[in-house]
């Protein structure tokens, strides 16, 4: 989860800043039915240095297809335990703190970033039919969370949470005057899949494809 460097573009031709050792603090994929996924990202650098040129603004070049709306017709699809789920509304946080290094021989005094804590939380929305369908409570354990945004080759992407489990008691919400439910799922550790593959054991992943 981090980069070793990055661009940031000004206003101007003469507005350019480069940063180094950067660490992404926190980052987000909100995913919500008749929409684009969207990914958000908080990242901390180290150290940075004015280019001075090449910042002028200009269209974004999409070297690689795009994500379809999260819906049926591109395949998206949702599982819990095995079970089908119909979502409103899915956002996944993945959060670190990222602490500095300290190295007085580096330009800032840090030579990198020490990632810890890190946390990951599926919020999952979705329509009940009334609240008897509401029957988890926290620490219950959830089973195979897989949500799949895409089958096409080349714009697809899929999340597996192997084992998880709810974090909060789920709550009553509304979704355009429709009653729902609000479910926050947690991901523990994990050993079920043996040493096998470099995914092997991890508790959240995602593939894209």
């Amino acid at each position: 989860m981090n980069l070793d460097e990055g661009v940031v573009r000004g206003a101007g031709a003469a507005d350019q800043t480069r940063y180094f050792d950067v660490g992404v603090a926190s980052y987000t994929l909100t995913l919500e039915t008749r929409k684009q996924p969207i990914w958000a990202a908080t990242l901390k650098a180290l150290d940075w240095t004015p280019v001075g040129s090449g910042g002028a603004p200009s269209g974004y070049a999409y070297g690689f297809p795009q994500m379809p709306a999260w819906t049926g017709t591109n395949t998206a699809r949702g599982y819990v335990a095995g079970v089908a789920r119909c979502w409103s509304k899915v956002v996944i946080s993945v959060t670190q703190d990222l602490m500095m290094v300290d190295c007085h021989t580096s330009n800032q005094g840090a030579s990198q970033w020490s990632a810890q804590n890190r946390r990951v939380t599926v919020e999952c929305t979705r329509v009940v039919s009334d609240t008897s369908a509401i029957t988890a409570a926290p620490g219950d354990t959830a089973g195979v969370v897989q949500i799949d945004l895409n089958t096409t080759p080349g714009r697809s992407g899929s999340i597996l949470i192997p084992a998880a489990n709810i974090l909060e008691q789920p709550t009553i919400v509304d979704v355009n005057g429709v009653l729902s439910e609000r479910v926050l799922y947690g991901c523990p550790v994990y050993s079920g899949d043996g040493s096998n593959g470099t995914a092997s054991n991890t508790a959240f992943r995602f593939a894209a494809m």
